[in-house]
């Protein structure tokens, strides 16, 4: 009896946090949107890139930290007209990529280190954006529009062992490579563009010596294109615009075993182009309204098996083109105005977001349980529960309802209850418990 009350309490607890986690507003003035984001874990503070050039009062050309406390500007930023193309930490240091000081003198632009104070060109001098930054084994890999790295040619992609360049050329005489990833010893590279050795659009990989295809992974000339790139459970998961009338597995995402090019639940209705992983999930944001048969609003998770919403019933007016976690929390940037019709502009911040990721089983029971939605039931399939019952609360701490366990199975309507989360307490006959989230779509 004594161990029921403590999970009773557990599970009240939860809820508490959970009816807590909300949405924080973090811009108050501003005259352009946000870009990209990035969380410095060294310093702790969150950093801002895009088309503004002031933010909250503060004079900031298209880049601005927040020490969580305050904003403040970033040296002189990037006056001369371009947006910040990508943000990234390596050995300590933030890099972004931008036209930053000494414009249009050739020698001295496009890849900034931030020492603290100003921006300094420590890898060298590029010609062109750096749109991808991927960092394996100590080794940084770089990809984009140049084509030299200190007036050395290099086209597209360069690899920075701490000491020394080694170029990954790609031959071409026009395109970007605007993802890579290291996956399985090769180095792979998505994008939009045309290698002039093979004939192969977009999408190929490094074989030690030259760029190849791979899986009959063969993208169209015309609108295709890579966006992002992750591994996640040892699969290599490709986003962008490609479709199965190409001979691809799947619209707008795929994944790749090494062996074969692969399905990702269902896929997505239009591209993702970020791809990132956190807590033993992959999140893919985009243009999308539905992952995997599931309405979601641009933002969905994957957790190996199935696709999710990130927060249950998020609406937004405008875009959202970038995200990342810091303490527990989930931060947004990009266009929007409004967050499920609050004023939230164009970067916000969800405290308690990881309290959403809290171990679905709380405690020593281990049902085996899997809830799937059908036609407004949730279905309970238990294969180590056979007798028991269920009781379903609300995010708010409100009992649903309480129904049996039969055979290792319960059907739970919830075609009165509203999409969001709600929690299923499972009971076993021996007193046990274990809690279960459980998502219902909108």
């Amino acid at each position: 009896m004594k161990s029921r009350i403590f999970l009773v309490w557990m599970l009240f607890g939860l809820l508490n946090h959970l009816s807590t986690a909300q949405w924080q507003r973090l811009i108050f003035q501003y005259n352009g949107d946000c870009r990209v984001l990035h969380y410095d874990s060294l310093s702790t503070s969150l950093i801002v890139g895009g088309w503004f050039s002031q933010m909250n009062g503060i004079s900031a050309n298209k880049i601005i930290n927040w020490d969580f406390s305050s904003w403040a500007p970033m040296d002189s930023g990037a006056p001369y007209g371009t947006p910040i193309y990508n943000l990234f930490q390596y050995q300590g240091a933030i890099f972004s990529s931008a036209i930053m000081r000494k414009y249009p003198d050739g020698k001295d632009r496009w890849l900034y280190a931030w020492n603290g104070a100003n921006w300094d060109t420590t890898l060298g001098s590029f010609n062109g954006a750096v749109n991808a930054a991927s960092l394996s084994n100590g080794v940084l890999g770089l990809s984009g529009g140049f084509d030299s790295i200190s007036n050395q040619h290099c086209s597209r992609v360069a690899l920075w062992d701490g000491s020394q360049w080694e170029c990954l050329d790609l031959p071409t005489d026009w395109g970007l490579v605007t993802a890579l990833a290291y996956y399985q010893n090769h180095w792979y590279a998505g994008g939009n563009f045309y290698d002039t050795l093979t004939g192969i659009h977009d999408l190929e990989r490094w074989n030690g010596s030259a760029f190849e295809s791979f899986g009959s992974a063969l993208l169209s000339p015309g609108i295709d294109y890579v966006a992002s790139m992750a591994v996640f459970q040892n699969e290599l998961f490709i986003s962008g615009v490609f479709h199965a009338g190409n001979g691809l597995p799947d619209d707008f995402i795929m994944r790749w075993d090494g062996q074969t090019l692969r399905d990702v639940g269902g896929g997505l209705n239009a591209q993702a182009f970020q791809l990132k992983v956190y807590k033993n999930h992959l999140y893919a944001l985009g243009a999308f309204s539905n992952a995997g048969g599931i309405p979601v609003n641009q933002f969905a998770k994957w957790n190996g098996t199935q696709w999710s919403e990130v927060i249950p019933g998020m609406t937004t007016d405008l875009g959202i083109s970038d995200f990342c976690f810091a303490g527990g929390d989930l931060f947004i940037g990009g266009a929007f105005n409004v967050i499920n019709g609050d004023t939230l502009p164009i970067v916000a911040r969800y405290v308690g977001y990881d309290l959403l990721l809290k171990n679905e089983q709380l405690n020593d029971l281990k049902p085996g349980c899997e809830v799937e939605y059908v036609n407004g039931n949730a279905v309970v399939q238990c294969s180590q529960l056979l007798e028991g019952f269920i009781i379903v609360w609300d995010a708010q701490g409100k009992r649903i309802m309480r129904r049996e366990i039969r055979q290792g199975q319960c059907v739970l309507p919830m075609q009165a209850c509203v999409p969001g989360l709600y929690l299923l307490q499972l009971e076993a006959q021996d007193g046990r418990s274990a809690t279960l989230k459980f998502i219902k779509p909108g």
